[in-house]
């Protein structure tokens, strides 16, 4: 399911792969690339997870840099950005 962002898609992405599949759901049922622009836009490498972690709406991953990266629903903190709101970018904690 990706309503709260937990999935790092934009909102837009997941939208327009519900429609494209007529699907009734928040749910995408299909291998999706989930791409680091922070990292790209950045001139960094390739972001290369060695540890991830999943919460009911939320996800936190730990790269080989030793970076933590956190992206969906933030209502209580839980992405560890210091404040509390939800996103659905990949953010960097």
């Amino acid at each position: 399911r990706a309503e709260g962002g937990q999935l790092g898609f934009p909102e837009d992405v997941i939208n327009a792969h519900i429609e494209a599949r007529e699907l009734n759901d928040t749910c995408v049922c299909e291998p999706l690339l989930v791409s680091f622009a922070h990292a790209a836009s950045s001139g960094s490498e390739v972001v290369r997870l060695v540890q991830v972690g999943c919460g009911d709406v939320h996800s936190v991953a730990l790269d080989l840099q030793g970076k933590v990266w956190s992206w969906g629903w933030g209502e209580f903190g839980q992405l560890g950005l210091g404040f509390s709101s939800a996103s659905y970018e990949l953010g960097l904690g």
